[in-house]
């Protein structure tokens, strides 16, 4: 899940191209981060009602990923050991939370995956700017507010904030 397609086919081109390795890419119908809503919150209340339901998502993903792991280790044709995840830009949060509270996956490379949420909505250009330049006006917030506000509400996909589990 992101905003593009193109990252996850050209990774999983690759790894199909390397021979020997099983890839199973995982596209959803729906985006997990709506930022149209998010840019189209009236209000700082309808705001963190967005932001909550985008985290929401997000980690029902996490428990579907999960769901997926059970279902491989009863494949036989896939040995449950050597199981990894990529993540491109949004879908981080999900490898990096399944990382974190699930000892099954083996790796994951994540590729512009880092901490700190919020911050990244903050300060992001592409989408997260265009969140920023239609709520910051309309609710009066500085970026510092934006952060502050966006904080406590992205905490439980924060990283961060989930375990030691994770090497960096």
């Amino acid at each position: 899940w992101g905003s593009f397609t193109y990252p996850s086919a050209i990774v999983t081109g690759d790894l199909l191209g390397r021979g020997r390795v099983n890839v199973m890419r995982v596209l959803g119908a729906e985006r997990v981060i709506d930022w149209n809503a998010l840019a189209e919150a009236p209000d700082p209340t309808a705001f963190r009602v967005e932001v909550q339901r985008m985290v929401e998502r997000v980690r029902t993903s996490v428990i579907d990923i999960r769901r997926l792991l059970d279902w491989a280790e009863t494949r036989p044709l896939i040995d449950a050991t050597r199981i990894a995840m990529v993540g491109f830009s949004q879908s981080t949060l999900q490898a990096e939370a399944v990382m974190a509270s699930d000892v099954r996956l083996a790796a994951a490379i994540l590729v512009m995956g880092v901490a700190h949420p919020h911050r990244i909505v903050a300060t992001c250009s592409g989408w997260p700017a265009i969140v920023r330049n239609a709520v910051l006006p309309r609710f009066g917030w500085t970026s510092e507010e934006f952060a502050d506000n966006l904080a406590p509400l992205m905490r439980s996909i924060d990283v961060a904030h989930l375990g030691s589990r994770l090497d960096p």
